[in-house]
Formats: C-alpha cells, structure tokens, sequence
C-alpha cells in the first residue's frame, strides 16, 4: 500500500552523516551541490545522501526507497531498491552511502529519490572541472 501524502524534509548530498548516540540526532557534515574535478572520467571517492521524510499512512509498512542519478546525456542509473521500514513515528530516516561514484563528463547530474516506484524529489549536482591554476 503506497502512502496517502509524502512530505520531503530533507534530501542532502554531503561527506558523511553520522548519529550521536546521546540525542538521536543525525549529523551531517560537508553539505554540498558542486564538485570539481581535474579531467574527466572522474571518481569521487565517498559521498552520503541523507533523507528524512514524513509518511502518513500505516506504520510497520514496507517501502521501496529508490536512488538514481541521471547523467547530463540523460542516462540513467538506477540504484537498487531498498526496503524501509515505516516507523511508529512515521519519520523515515536513511542514510545512502556512494563509493567510487563515477563522473564521466562535467555537467549537471541528477539525483532522484523515489519511494514505492514514485519520484518525490530531484537534486541537481554540479560536476565542474578544475582549471589548473595559471603560472
């Protein structure tokens, strides 16, 4: 059963996210929407993305919490589906950790987060090249 509403509360590409084991509280750090990089083909090492949202709807439900990235061409690289647990809070926090992601060209790529099939938000990262500095 797909949720009635989905409210996005957060949906941030940054370095690391990690949680403070007093509080709960997640910690984010290294927020960013560009990267730059000396020549192309590029790699960039590791890269979280950390998503909150509001779910109504039936608690103790299974979703499927999908991550693609679309290439400037247009290609699109779906990540593969991951079962979520909607809590009693009907919060739904996840962290998705990126290693080794691959840049083929400077442009705009598009991270997309979809629940249960369905795109709820676009975020748009910038990979530019990296001019070396003039003698």
């Amino acid at each position: 059963m797909v949720a009635d509403t989905v409210q996005v509360q957060a949906f941030l590409l940054c370095d690391s996210v990690a949680r403070d084991q007093m509080t709960g509280k997640a910690i984010i750090t290294g927020v960013f929407d560009r990267i730059w990089c000396p020549g192309f083909p590029a790699v960039h090492q590791s890269m979280a993305a950390y998503i909150r949202l509001r779910l109504s709807g039936e608690d103790g439900a299974t979703r499927r919490l999908q991550l693609s990235i679309r290439n400037p061409a247009g290609v699109n690289q779906n990540g593969p589906e991951l079962p979520v647990t909607v809590p009693p809070t009907n919060v739904l926090e996840s962290v998705i950790v990126l290693q080794g992601l691959p840049f083929e060209s400077e442009g705009a790529y598009a991270f997309e987060l979809a629940l249960d099939g369905r795109i709820l938000s676009r975020f748009e990262l910038s990979v530019l090249r990296q001019e070396p500095p003039s003698a």
